[in-house]
């Protein structure tokens, strides 16, 4: 909710504890989370401190949070690994605490997890333990992670991202493809496990469609066409495989069209739909 909502609701309901909570707060923790972005990270913290001492100052109806509830739950904000670490740094100099031995025991990269070249900034990123064995829902992951980035205006990084979801998803086709069954003499066995095949590629082509159906939001340049038309050219070898990769191929040759005749040749923000 925007401040200006919240001018409303408080003329209202005078409220004080819901403009806290719902709006100063949060609002703080945003401008906080730019200055991590520009790797100003004492500024980050000194911030983040000031924030903490008016939360003390405010007539909140229960117990304010310890300033290291409020710093564990900025640092949750916190994509970027690197830039945790950093934090965790300042924050157990200041407190005499041991946040970063945490967060190194606790820390898996994305380019630990996936293979192939991967954009540093991508790559640096946390990803959560419990999807890591998962590649579709890395993926599934990774395109929910455009859509933070691309609600935040950053185009660049939600296209990135998008990519880098999309050739996890192609290698996952690409494994599934390479999986040989014809040479399997038992009938039954044999059938089995194409059916398993089929509904793994189903899976990854559903996920797939959606992050596709977003890259009409994000590309705009030549290079990005360039990129398309690779990713088309690679989904045709397994146009055969799977009825839907028809669908999929569909999709990104309208996304291609449209792009290049014109049709929203620049940024422009529209609200960015997911349908899992």
């Amino acid at each position: 909710m925007s401040v200006l909502k919240d001018c409303e609701h408080f003329e209202r309901t005078r409220d004080i504890n819901y403009a806290w909570e719902k709006v100063f707060i949060p609002a703080n923790l945003k401008s906080i989370m730019s200055l991590i972005k520009l790797r100003l990270y004492e500024d980050a913290y000194i911030m983040l401190k000031t924030v903490y001492e008016e939360v003390l100052l405010a007539p909140l109806p229960s117990d304010p949070p310890s300033f290291q509830d409020m710093f564990l739950e900025a640092l949750s904000m916190v994509d970027d690994a690197s830039a945790k670490k950093t934090l965790a740094a300042l924050y157990d100099k200041d407190c005499g605490s041991d946040v970063l031995s945490q967060i190194k025991a606790d820390v898996v990269l994305l380019r630990d997890v996936l293979s192939g070249d991967i954009d540093e900034q991508i790559g640096c990123m946390e990803i959560p333990k419990f999807i890591t064995q998962n590649h579709i829902l890395v993926a599934v992951w990774l395109d929910e992670k455009a859509r933070e980035y691309y609600n935040r205006g950053d185009f660049e990084m939600s296209k990135k991202l998008l990519f880098t979801a999309i050739n996890c998803t192609k290698r996952l086709l690409k494994g599934q493809n390479e999986l040989e069954i014809n040479d399997i003499e038992d009938d039954h066995l044999r059938d089995e496990i194409y059916q398993q095949k089929y509904e793994q590629s189903s899976r990854v082509i559903s996920a797939l469609l959606n992050i596709c159906s977003h890259l009409g939001y994000v590309c705009f340049e030549p290079k990005d066409f360039e990129i398309i038309r690779e990713h088309i050219k690679d989904l045709e070898t397994y146009r055969h495989s799977h009825p839907n990769i028809e669908d999929l191929i569909q999709m990104l040759s309208s996304c291609l069209t449209r792009r290049e005749s014109g049709f929203f040749n620049s940024p422009m923000y529209r609200p960015m739909t997911f349908g899992f």
